[in-house]
């Protein structure tokens, strides 16, 4: 007999149950750099980034810790990895995108904006953004996940649900999947929110950034982030914890096995 509540359970499992059809990867930067590097390769594409301030040190990213080489390590005040505006970043809009990578803050960082991802300068405008929230403000160490609007109330936010400046490595993929924005951070679903009338992840051309907003600065480890043009799939438990597709692939895999 199937009660209820198996009944959503099964239900929830079946609506984020989707195909990766039409999901292409489009770039990865491993960060894999030797000390003082000025460039930053995408090793999937040609997407190469120029890094100014910016360490490069062994990672302790991965669910072992392992396979993952070098991370970059940004100082939170001149750190940062810019794109030439001649580089052909993807322009979204309302369409589907996914991008995922590992992440570490040391303990109680964020007692500023902690910008991790920015395409696109304006938070009130077209674009998007993953960024850890200043702790004594609305989005508390939390890590957010933005998609822009022509007015900062037509915004897509998604919050994860635990603070995320705990000195510890994390996950995270952000999703756009049929005008939802989804967050995951080590492999659960934190949440999903609908695109309004004007949501757009459309940016201009040389308003990519990795560590840096216009105010604000990373000061932290980021590795092994990868772009790709679609919605990946996952299915996800009763506790919402990814528990197949390649979301959950993603997130268990080494660089070596992740595509």
């Amino acid at each position: 007999m199937i009660t209820r509540k198996s009944f959503l359970t099964l239900l929830s499992a079946a609506a984020l149950s989707v195909s990766a059809h039409g999901s292409t990867l489009l770039s990865t930067w491993a960060f894999d750099e030797e000390p003082g590097a000025e460039k930053v390769r995408d090793s999937t594409n040609t997407r190469h980034g120029i890094a100014a301030d910016v360490d490069f040190d062994k990672s302790g990213a991965g669910i072992d810790g392992k396979g993952f080489g070098k991370a970059a390590v940004f100082n939170g005040q001149t750190s940062k990895i810019v794109f030439n505006p001649a580089v052909n970043w993807p322009r979204f809009d309302r369409g589907d995108f996914t991008v995922t990578g590992w992440f570490q803050l040391p303990k109680n960082e964020a007692r500023e904006d902690r910008p991790l991802i920015v395409a696109g300068k304006n938070r009130n405008k077209s674009g998007w953004a993953l960024q850890v929230g200043r702790a004594d403000r609305t989005r508390k160490g939390q890590l957010f996940f933005a998609v822009g609007g022509a007015v900062e109330k037509e915004v897509v936010l998604v919050l994860s649900k635990k603070r995320v400046d705990d000195g510890a490595w994390h996950w995270f993929a952000a999703v756009v999947r049929d005008q939802v924005g989804h967050l995951y951070v080590d492999g659960v679903l934190q949440g999903s929110v609908p695109f309004n009338s004007k949501t757009s992840a459309n940016h201009d051309a040389g308003e990519v950034s990795f560590g840096a907003s216009d105010s604000s600065a990373y000061n932290g480890w980021l590795d092994h982030i990868q772009l790709y043009d679609g919605a990946l799939s996952g299915v996800v438990d009763s506790e919402q914890k990814l528990i197949s597709g390649k979301l959950y692939e993603a997130w268990q895999s080494a660089p070596a096995s992740v595509h």
